[in-house]
């Protein structure tokens, strides 16, 4: 898994992240305090350290999840603040002090959690929305982030057809331009990549695109 480490303190980022590392977590650190808000759509989970006021890390757990974010979320935090987090959000929480290895296990424990929400199925196809991955009939195939986000589209609409307007719009947060090919470029890429699988895609002509099962 990969865990983004949030605004802890120096010293206690470094053993946590050695605690994590040996146990096969890959890591990152980052802080909110310096007015950054790193994208967090790649990593498995994110660990909360205690940094700042409580108001403040509420508000971040709760813009993750607003944001549309699937991974875990473990907040360290003061005594009393526990329920508070998981009200935000949060998957689950330690209390400071902690011992690392408590910190450990109760990670491991969101992964079915965090495979849960992060699967979906549609006929053959089976997309991981954290790991950008998609299954289909025991082949994986590893996507780019809009290509990701085209399929995530496509399987949301049930097998009905979506307009390239509404794909470049989700997708993009654009409005279609005169003459723009955006989204049939990066459906092409993903049918190259779906190979003998690629007819899984339909064309509707002059309506759009939707899958087939």
């Amino acid at each position: 898994m990969r865990i983004l480490l949030l605004d802890h303190d120096d010293a206690e980022g470094v053993t946590l992240a050695r605690a994590l590392e040996q146990s096969s977590f890959d890591t990152t650190t980052a802080s909110l305090l310096d007015g950054m808000d790193p994208d967090t759509s790649t990593f498995e989970a994110i660990v909360l350290g205690v940094r700042g006021p409580l108001d403040v890390r509420l508000k971040h757990v709760r813009r993750r999840r607003e944001s549309g974010y699937i991974g875990g979320i473990l907040a360290i935090c003061h005594t009393a603040e526990g329920e508070a987090f998981l009200e935000a959000g949060a998957d689950d929480f330690v209390t400071a002090p902690y011992n690392p290895l408590e910190l450990v296990i109760r990670l491991r424990a969101c992964v079915p959690r965090v495979a849960a929400r992060s699967r979906l199925r549609y006929g053959p196809l089976e997309l991981d929305r954290v790991r950008r991955v998609v299954r289909v009939r025991d082949k994986t195939i590893p996507l780019t982030a809009r290509e990701c986000d085209l399929l995530l589209c496509l399987i949301e609409s049930g097998g009905h057809v979506v307009s390239r307007a509404r794909l470049r719009e989700e997708v993009w947060r654009r409005k279609e331009g005169p003459g723009s090919n955006l989204v049939e470029v990066h459906l092409s890429r993903l049918r190259d990549k779906l190979g003998e699988n690629a007819g899984l895609i339909e064309t509707v002509r002059r309506a759009g695109y939707r899958l087939k099962r």
